[in-house]
């Protein structure tokens, strides 16, 4: 029996969609955001290389995440930045992604 066969049947993860409201589309921002964090508190996350985008750890909080990139976050679970949404009337970004749950 071969590891695939011996999964149970059904989805293995579900994504539920939610908006971020951000002041730029820097990693540190974006993850501040979702954890709820300070921008200080995520960019020492990124140093410690507990964070990976797209699978290759990062450790550069300024660069932006691409547009349906997979971000995970070490102890704070794991997302995908779906697309910019919309600017906020005090000129933030609203930006849509998915939760892996």
């Amino acid at each position: 029996m071969s590891f695939a066969e011996s999964l149970p049947e059904g989805a293995l993860y579900r994504l539920s969609s939610a908006e971020l409201t951000i002041a730029s589309e820097r990693l540190d921002c974006i993850i501040a955001a979702y954890a709820k964090l300070s921008r200080g508190d995520a960019a020492e996350l990124i140093g410690k290389g507990l964070v990976f985008v797209n699978g290759v750890q990062t450790e550069n909080g300024a660069k932006p995440v691409p547009e349906n990139g997979i971000v995970s976050v070490r102890g704070y679970g794991r997302f995908i930045l779906r697309e910019q949404a919309r600017r906020t009337r005090k000129d933030r970004l609203v930006v849509r992604i998915e939760k892996y749950e």
